[in-house]
């Protein structure tokens, strides 16, 4: 029996049919989230005063101009709040279905409330504010452009002129981010597959830190997705994250599968612990929250600082870091909505 645990096959069984349970729950999990996000979708569609409110501002679709009276502007910008928290909750439900229920309201509210959020972020100095809303009402209102025959004026600001940020966002995430990433996952697939005919005492550890630093480069890429603006200080904390995901793979042999020696997995280790921190000066510089979620940010340095230390005692440390790692990573991109109610809601059971 000893020798059975002693044995690194067992363990990676141990570990393939880990994997195999956590994915189960994982597909579970999102499964519950769609349906967590359908139930609250039609909670705040269907609230009374909501609908109300909805009703009042679309009565003056029949106007010839499509505004909305000064004298209704506080019921609007009411609508206004409200659809942008639902529309929040599309990424995390079937996008072409949640089109095929709400996209004819949605491309209503879009022609009357477009000059409304636009002279709204004109007053509050928040060129950002209630993207949600543009964002589907727009997809909305293409999907079916019957509702109106031109789209009212569109917000200003937003987005900013191609020259100033399309150009340096597609060099960095349609060019350089692609082909680093793909360097990475070719290099860990070659590996796996030369597993059997090379001895590598360290391909557990190579593995499982390579595929971590691959899983936070996607998240990073992610998170891009959304954002407005892209100055030249972003380009350039990315171009950081850029060269230490390089180096991680580096330090961790994955680009030369013939590498049999000890990799580095001090330096992988203070790499993702750094690339946290630089993350949030990214977000600071394309003005999105950088204290957004800090705890999940905490939660994922304490299993990479125990790495840190303790890696080198025993093979399995490393691949357990990995696997804790993941857990607020997963929460951060995947399911921040559904996290930040489960936070609420103890933060108020804790108060009652």
């Amino acid at each position: 029996m000893l020798s059975l645990f002693k044995s690194e096959v067992f363990w990676i069984a141990i570990t393939g049919i880990a994997t195999g349970v956590a994915s189960t729950a994982v597909f579970i999990a999102v499964r519950q989230l769609r349906f967590e996000a359908w139930l609250r979708a039609y909670e705040i569609w269907s609230a009374d005063a909501f609908t109300k409110q909805r009703g009042e501002i679309f009565a003056f679709l029949d106007r010839a101009d499509k505004t909305v009276p000064s004298a209704n502007t506080e019921t609007a910008l009411e609508v206004c709040r409200k659809l942008d928290e639902f529309a929040g909750l599309i990424p995390y439900l079937p996008k072409r279905r949640a089109l095929q229920v709400w996209g004819v309201p949605f491309a209503k509210a879009w022609v009357l409330l477009s000059t409304i959020v636009a002279d709204e972020r004109k007053k509050s100095k928040w060129p950002e504010k209630w993207n949600e809303l543009e964002r589907f009402g727009k997809e909305a209102l293409e999907l079916h452009p019957e509702v109106s025959l031109q789209e009212r004026v569109a917000p200003e600001v937003i987005p900013p002129p191609k020259s100033y940020f399309l150009k340096r966002k597609e060099l960095i995430y349609a060019l350089v981010y692609p082909a680093v990433l793909a360097g990475a996952i070719v290099g860990i697939s070659v590996r796996i597959a030369l597993y059997p005919s090379i001895t590598d005492n360290y391909f557990l550890e190579r593995i499982s830190l390579g595929s971590l630093l691959v899983v936070f480069f996607c998240a990073s890429f992610l998170g891009s997705e959304k954002i407005n603006t892209y100055p030249p200080r972003a380009m350039l904390f990315d171009f950081l994250e850029l060269l230490f995901m390089f180096a991680g793979f580096h330090f961790l042999g994955l680009f030369l599968p013939e590498r049999t020696d000890p990799p580095l997995a001090t330096l992988a280790y203070l790499i993702l612990i750094f690339l946290i921190p630089l993350d949030m000066i990214w977000l600071q510089a394309v003005r999105e929250k950088p204290i957004h979620l800090w705890e999940l940010r905490i939660l994922a340095v304490i299993p990479l600082a125990a790495g840190l230390v303790f890696g080198k005692r025993s093979w399995w440390i490393t691949p357990s870091v990995s696997t804790f790692t993941l857990l607020p990573i997963y929460l951060y991109v995947f399911t921040p909505n559904w996290y930040l109610r489960v936070r609420q809601a103890l933060k108020l059971e804790r108060g009652g």
